[in-house]
């Protein structure tokens, strides 16, 4: 079988050819066929096999440039894939429900052959070091050459400033402490261990702040606790903002009734308030979720480019503190 384009007035085609026994001939007649009429098949097998065509005069030396052309013609007017044209699914319907909530998964994929992490900047590059020093690394380990660490009881005391988390820091000591520590050991370990502990006595509950001693500033989500706010608190991020409003994204990390309504009342980082509205058409539907699920809210508020929401309060028992 041969495909071959044709007029679309129709006439009659000759085929000669030789056989063993010697000429052949054969007459086709093909009726006209109106744009549109006829085999889609027929169509699609000659744009193919012209293209194949191309492809071998392309690799037989013939100028790239105008026959890589005629392929994206042939591909583009026949609707058939080929090195230089592929399918792109357009589908204007919509198929998911903006009010519906929603699951983010993360899926592991594979590098891209040649890639590396390091090259996509997903990980940091590690120095090998040199094949001599690795060497004389493995060959000259030695555990009693290790240096021991500094006596913690002597140097890294707990200071009397910490109050009743003193003691927890002390025992702390005492517990990582080694009995019999050698004498002389280096001065730094153990006032870089003095830095940790004093370091981590900044996280102490309020309870356990020695006396006089100021208050540290409470964070974000504190203040709408003390404020008396409607629990449970929610965190979300902003996922969308323009010139209308702001859509955001709120992680559920349990079981939430969801029916937000009303006016939304939005605190920025300046201590300004702004009142919202909310957009229903974005905005997930009443419901009762479960924990992973993600929902979202619609708001409608002129906010300046530079303000910076921080709090959302909805009407009439949640708040949503926006983090980063």
């Amino acid at each position: 079988q041969v495909a071959v384009r044709l007029r679309p007035e129709g006439g009659a085609i000759t085929v000669r050819g030789r056989v063993p026994g010697g000429a052949w001939e054969a007459f086709v007649a093909v009726p006209p066929l109106a744009c549109g009429e006829g085999s889609p098949a027929a169509a699609t097998r000659f744009a193919r096999e012209r293209v194949e065509d191309l492809e071998t005069a392309r690799a037989a030396g013939q100028p790239a440039g105008e026959l890589d052309a005629e392929i994206t013609r042939l591909g583009k007017a026949f609707q058939i894939a080929t090195r230089l044209t592929s399918w792109v699914a357009i589908d204007e319907q919509a198929s998911v429900d903006p009010r519906s909530p929603v699951r983010r998964a993360s899926m592991p994929h594979e590098l891209p052959y040649g890639m590396s992490m390091e090259g996509l900047g997903l990980r940091a590059p590690m120095a090998a070091p040199p094949v001599g020093a690795l060497s004389q690394t493995l060959t000259g380990f030695a555990p009693a050459a290790l240096p021991m660490a500094a006596p913690l009881a002597a140097s890294a005391a707990a200071p009397k400033s910490l109050g009743a988390f003193g003691g927890i820091v002390r025992r702390v000591v005492d517990a990582l402490t080694p009995s019999g520590g050698a004498a002389g050991a280096d001065d730094a370990s153990a006032a870089e261990a003095k830095e940790v502990l004093e370091a981590a006595a900044e996280l102490r509950d309020e309870g356990a702040m020695a006396p006089g001693a100021p208050p540290p500033r409470p964070t974000q989500k504190q203040e709408v606790a003390r404020a008396g706010a409607l629990r449970p608190s929610l965190h979300g991020r902003i996922v969308r903002r323009d010139a209308v409003g702001i859509v955001v994204e709120i992680q559920l990390d349990g079981e939430l009734d969801w029916a937000p309504s009303g006016a939304v009342t939005i605190t920025l980082a300046d201590g300004g308030t702004v009142r919202a509205e909310l957009d229903e058409r974005l905005t997930t539907r009443a419901g009762r979720f479960p924990a992973g699920q993600r929902v979202r809210l619609a708001l409608r508020a002129a906010l300046d480019a530079s303000a910076e929401p921080r709090t959302l309060f909805l009407s009439p028992s949640v708040v949503i503190v926006i983090d980063g």
